[in-house]
């Protein structure tokens, strides 16, 4: 071919055939058109563009398909097809409108694949955020943002509830036992879906059932509140069980157990380490226990109350109070019921078993037995004999008595309708006679006082007197009669008839009425 070197300027276009090669007059090529537009080269027509060098443009648009064999850097690229054999080295790529920038890519055969309708699949690691080819399938260096559902096998790391906020986490996604994790909190936690495992206490600061629910076991120290708790049991290892509102009820069908597990009764406490106590208390008013058959305080019941420093048992009923001891099949000594002054330890009274009543006394022999004196303001009622030993000093008066016996060393003083006034010093015994009206016996000593009678016989059994000694012989047979000095006797309050022996005269001397006249011999 001739070697032609010309130059040609072309003002108003060139232009090969009708489409063949076009260069309109603003400087546009136009390959396979005759309308070049936009751009400074226009290709059209299946046969495409191929370039085999070095290739620097800012933009390539390309309709059809775009086939680079080496390296081409472009500013930016948009086609429909495109297919790259080399390594494509671009500063972003537009995928379906988004962006997707610092894209690192390897040309592996089976490295990316895009399904119709998928997006991209790739059986090879991927790292994001990274240069560095990451040890699990999918490594993220920095924060990820997903809004849809993550399904994975396991999770390792830690992960922070507070971007839990919706949707359901299934339990297979977790370990059998969640680590201990601190400052992670859980919530909208779906109950439904723990059906195993244990919860720390340090994870759950409240929980809140709004709903009937069971609760398998509940460990540490929880804070619970609900309407209601219905339970086969309920245990505590420690701690309390409040009602912290105004009113409230704690109710069981069953028995109560405190200190036990096993009750044998509606209410049974058991403390195997200390007393076991039941304690009641108002510091303002009474503190008391109802038992009975009514409810509340009704007339079918009984009461024990602490009041005003008062222990009060109350029957309400018309039954009566009574008091057992040694009922069950207990052996050895049977014991007392005793009175105890608190603050001396001092037993003030003992009630055998056996029925011996010791006031003062602790081992009561009688029926009666008092330690010290004792005063009856009422009549006194003997069945058998009264036995004194020493004194009997006594202002009293026996009338009717049918039989009285004064402990003496012999005989018996006997005495019928008879009364006795005065205080009595009574060394034999006195024996009273209501059918021959007469006192006999080995003596009867008045220290002070009168001894009245309606008859009294010395030495008989049938006084035909007031006084009779008519019958006395032996020793004793004279009558003495009071020995007084004269200041002793002009001491007395006398009346007519009344005689002593004066002792400062040895005479008798009797009272007429207005004088003491002296017995004097003839």
């Amino acid at each position: 071919m001739a070697n032609i070197r010309k130059s040609f300027n072309f003002r108003n276009g060139v232009q090969v055939d009708n489409d063949n090669f076009v260069v309109n007059p603003n400087g546009l090529v136009g390959i396979g058109t005759s309308t070049p537009s936009e751009y400074f080269l226009n290709v059209y027509g299946d046969k495409g563009l191929r370039v085999t060098g070095l290739t620097t443009v800012n933009n390539v648009y390309v309709s059809g398909g775009l086939e680079v064999a080496g390296i081409t850097t472009v500013g930016f690229i948009t086609a429909n097809n495109a297919h790259i054999s080399g390594v494509l080295t671009v500063t972003e790529i537009d995928l379906g409108n988004g962006g997707i920038s610092n894209l690192v890519g390897y040309a592996i055969t089976d490295a990316w694949v895009a399904p119709d309708s998928v997006g991209l699949v790739t059986t090879r690691r991927i790292g994001i955020g990274t240069d560095v080819t990451p040890n699990q399938q999918l490594g993220v260096t920095g924060d990820a943002n997903i809004t849809g559902i993550v399904t994975a096998a396991s999770f390792v790391g830690n992960a922070s509830a507070s971007e839990l906020s919706t949707g359901t986490i299934p339990d297979a996604r977790f370990p059998a036992t969640l680590p201990a994790v601190s400052g992670a909190n859980l919530t909208n936690l779906n109950g439904s879906n723990i059906s195993s495992g244990t919860i720390a206490a340090a994870r759950v600061a409240t929980l809140n059932q709004n709903t009937t629910g069971t609760a398998g076991g509940l460990t540490g120290t929880p804070d619970i509140t609900v309407g209601s708790v219905t339970g086969a049991s309920v245990s505590l290892s420690s701690g309390n069980v409040s009602l912290t509102g105004s009113s409230g009820n704690i109710t069981a069908t069953g028995s109560v157990g405190i200190g036990t597990t096993n009750p044998t009764q509606n209410l049974t406490i058991k403390d195997t380490g200390s007393n076991a106590t039941l304690e009641i208390i108002a510091p303002n008013n009474r503190a008391q226990i109802s038992v009975g058959q009514s409810v509340g305080l009704g007339n079918s019941s009984s009461l024990i109350r602490f009041n005003d420093k008062k222990l009060e048992f109350i029957n309400y009923d018309v039954g009566s109070v009574d008091s057992y001891i040694h009922q069950g099949t207990g052996t050895g000594t049977t014991g007392n019921f005793r009175w105890i002054y608190g603050q001396t330890g001092a037993n003030l009274m003992t009630l055998t078993y056996d029925g011996n009543l010791g006031i003062n006394d602790t081992s009561p022999e009688h029926k009666l037995s008092v330690g010290g004196i004792s005063t009856f303001t009422g009549n006194a009622h003997f069945d058998g004999d009264v036995t004194v030993v020493g004194n009997l000093n006594a202002s009293v008066t026996l009338s009717g008595v049918q039989s009285f016996n004064i402990n003496a060393t012999s005989g018996i003083s006997t005495f019928a309708a008879a009364n006795i006034t005065g205080s009595l010093d009574v060394g034999n015994q006195i024996g009273i006679n209501t059918t021959s009206n007469s006192l006999s016996g080995a003596g009867l000593d008045c220290l002070q006082g009168n001894a009245i009678f309606k008859n009294v016989g010395v030495g008989t059994t049938a006084p035909k007197s007031a006084v009779d000694f008519s019958d006395a012989s032996g020793l004793g047979a004279y009558m003495i009669p009071p020995k007084l000095s004269t200041v002793a006797r002009n001491a007395l309050v006398v009346v007519s008839g009344g005689m002593i022996y004066n002792t400062d005269l040895n005479k008798l001397q009797f009272y007429n009425g207005t004088g003491w006249e002296t017995v004097t011999s003839s």
